[in-house]
């Protein structure tokens, strides 16, 4: 979300000397000459951080000190630090700032803290799309810590209602939509229903840029509406050429439709576009898997640990394909580097020890992987 731009003070006007030192005994001294109104319009120096720090643990009055050093943190997204800072200070914020403090104890999932400066902000100013959006957010983050059903879907019900506001006053901000859909998506079973309605309406808002196509063609493919799903993840790739997911998204639909030809064309397709990119790797990778072409499952899956070493999912079918292969060695080699990452010893290795048993040196070496797998465990 944007937020909206502050006034700004020069600190590099206030210094002649070498190191800042000037700038530094005016913190020190308290920042007395600075006018609330006025900001930062530059991260602070270590010296003037501790020096802004000093005088708050002397003096936790100091709206001034306090003021900049939460500045600061936000500048630096420091937003635990930011958060405590200006919460009890959120009456003598400026309006941009309190948008900055809820956005602070949004990222730190704070939701009762969020939902009572999104009150105090309420009750001073204007609602906006922004302070709408990120009471709910705090809705949200609160629903995920009830433990009691009924009153974690009335949170829901809120968290959803905010949303619902943020889209009135700004309908044009694609972050509210996803956010509902997000919540939708964590608390509700059957949500696909009221999901396709919010792409509509983000179809209607997105006034010809469909930028909301590849969270539908992922809806659609969990929901199991593959004709739908097809089209979908087919204009998502069409307008959106070098997002990957949705060139992986769209051969799944073409798989489950019979049409499986197509999709090797399309992972194919998305690993020539972008050969370093995991996605478009690990989605020909899996395609490949899942019709036992072993040979081409571990070009891609060799590809994707080469880009992502600590996939660990990827060593396991890596291993798996080059088994099938009775390649044991490089099996070995990446079973050992997926029970290193998981700090587990897969089944999937257990049941190899079947085929190395039929040769003692492949056996030995399987035993020397195993061994060196569980002693980390």
């Amino acid at each position: 979300m944007a937020f909206i731009g502050r006034s700004s003070l020069n600190l590099n006007s206030l210094s002649p000397l070498r190191g800042g030192f000037l700038v530094a005994l005016f913190f020190a001294m308290g920042l007395g000459f600075i006018g609330t109104s006025q900001a930062l319009d530059r991260s602070l120096s270590s010296v003037e951080v501790n020096a802004l720090e000093t005088n708050v643990k002397k003096d936790p009055q100091n709206l001034k000190s306090r003021r900049f050093l939460f500045e600061h943190y936000v500048k630096e997204q420091n937003w635990g630090k930011a958060a405590s800072l200006g919460l009890p200070m959120q009456s003598e914020l400026s309006q941009p700032n309190q948008l900055q403090l809820l956005r602070a104890l949004i990222t730190i999932e704070d939701g009762p803290g969020a939902l009572g400066a999104v009150e105090y902000y309420h009750s001073k100013f204007k609602p906006s799309a922004t302070s709408h959006y990120l009471a709910g957010l705090g809705h949200f983050y609160i629903a995920k810590k009830e433990a009691v059903p009924a009153k974690k879907m009335a949170i829901v019900a809120e968290a959803i209602s905010s949303f619902k506001s943020a889209i009135a006053v700004d309908p044009t901000v694609m972050e509210s939509y996803r956010a509902w859909l997000r919540t939708l998506k964590e608390f509700s079973k059957e949500y696909h229903e009221e999901a396709l309605h919010v792409y509509t309406l983000m179809a209607d808002a997105s006034k010809g840029k469909n930028n909301y196509l590849p969270e539908k063609c992922e809806m659609l493919l969990a929901a199991h509406q593959w004709s739908e799903a097809e089209l979908t993840c087919k204009r998502s790739m069409d307008m959106n050429p070098d997002n990957m997911e949705s060139y992986v998204r769209f051969s799944e639909a073409l798989v489950v439709r019979g049409e499986k030809e197509e999709a090797k064309k399309v992972v194919l397709k998305a690993v020539a576009r972008h050969q370093d990119s995991v996605v478009a790797q690990r989605g020909a990778a899996d395609y490949f898997y899942k019709e036992q072409n072993y040979i081409q499952a571990s070009e891609h899956y060799n590809a994707v640990v080469a880009l992502q070493p600590k996939m660990a999912d990827a060593y396991l079918l890596l291993a798996q394909s080059e088994y099938q292969q009775k390649k044991y060695d490089t099996a070995l080699a990446a079973f050992r580097s997926n029970c290193w990452l998981t700090k587990t010893v897969a089944k999937e290795f257990v049941n190899a020890t079947g085929q190395l048993r039929l040769n003692f040196p492949l056996h030995k070496k399987y035993k020397l992987v195993m061994s060196s797998c569980q002693e980390l465990r």
